[in-house]
């Protein structure tokens, strides 16, 4: 069978890993990946691929020259985000078969909206992957879709260096990801000024990554003398370093906003600290109060922060739950082994 795969995109490098193990599938004779080479920086990969240009209004942004690629798939696997109508609107009229991917009806607070324009799509595709099981619950409790046309594939990453470590001593908190506003990364240094001013308890924080908000927070942590304790480092892919900070970690911290980051800590047996009211990703529905310390309120970050400083067994005892919910959940090879099951199961109904 021959496989395009339309992204909303550029190529995203957390996605290597399925491309890589859906074009190298026995059944599939030929595999292409479409993206428009916005987002994500370019790497090298193995497989076919082809950057189109986009016609761009508002929020709406239209693939150009995709029709004719379609023609010569049999199988078309696309990403099903509404602003951009190319990756799904040619089911409508181009007879293939159709996998949708995405993470369910999304937030949009006009349900019946989405209802309008999604479920025609969702009944007429082969198969929709969602990332979590609440999507797919949604799904067929709320709408009414047929649960065997709707696959859970949590979304992860490839990380081989996975591990739950015992021996090293954590001390410090820490951040990994894009530093937005909306993580909330300012509350957690004023939490520590606050256990340091108060109750004499200094906590290193250690921020990796890059974006708009970091100089922001630079500039706090200069205002307020904090740079003997928060240090920041520029972003990393590389595992190996990444296992590094995270082997000394007490917890990952991300108070207002979390999304892969929580895969990342688990993987290495490291739990998470935020907020069970803020406005998360469909990751944070992993977090539990087995492997993650979650609070209500702002003002419960100190007192959680000092908790896990006073008791570090909590945050081994929590990330080894975390470390065993990623290697039965989260691991690439479950999301692997979703697509390849998709993708053959479409195949028998050619």
């Amino acid at each position: 069978m021959k496989v395009l795969v339309l992204l909303e995109f550029g190529i995203p490098p957390y996605r290597d890993f399925l491309f890589r193990h859906l074009s190298s599938m026995k059944e599939v004779t030929d595999f292409l990946v479409v993206h428009t080479g916005q987002k994500f920086q370019d790497f090298n990969h193995p497989y076919n691929s082809q950057e189109v240009r986009t016609n761009d209004f508002h929020h709406l942004s239209l693939h150009r020259d995709v029709l004719p690629l379609i023609d010569r798939f049999d199988l078309v696997i696309s990403s099903f985000n509404i602003y951009r109508p190319m990756c799904w609107l040619p089911m409508i009229w181009k007879r293939k078969k159709w996998i949708l991917w995405g993470p369910g009806l999304g937030r949009n607070r006009l349900n019946w909206m989405n209802k309008l324009i999604r479920m025609p799509f969702i009944q007429r595709c082969c198969k929709f992957i969602v990332y979590t099981s609440s999507a797919k619950n949604e799904l067929v409790e709320r709408w009414a879709i047929d649960g065997s046309k709707i696959l859970v594939a949590n979304n992860t990453l490839f990380i081989p260096n996975a591990e739950y470590n015992s021996h090293t001593k954590r001390d410090y908190l820490l951040y990994v990801g894009r530093i937005q506003e909306r993580k909330g990364l300012v509350k957690v240094l004023q939490a520590l000024r606050i256990l340091k001013q108060q109750r004499g308890i200094h906590i290193p924080f250690v921020i990796v990554g890059d974006g708009p908000y970091k100089k922001v927070l630079q500039e706090y942590v200069h205002k307020h003398g904090q740079e003997d304790q928060v240090h920041f480092y520029k972003e990393t892919f590389d595992e190996n370093t990444l296992r590094k900070y995270f082997s000394k970690a007490l917890c990952y911290v991300s108070p207002d906003h979390v999304g892969l980051g929580v895969v990342h800590a688990f993987s290495y047996g490291v739990p998470v600290l935020t907020s069970t009211i803020k406005e998360h990703a469909r990751e944070y529905q992993y977090c539990n109060k087995e492997n993650s310390i979650l609070y209500s309120a702002d003002s419960e970050l100190p007192n959680e922060i000092a908790n896990l400083h006073e008791n570090p067994s909590l945050s081994y005892q929590r990330g080894k739950s975390g470390y065993e919910f990623y290697k039965d959940h989260l691991s690439h090879h479950h999301m692997n082994e979703i697509f390849s099951d998709a993708v053959k199961d479409c195949i028998k109904d050619t």
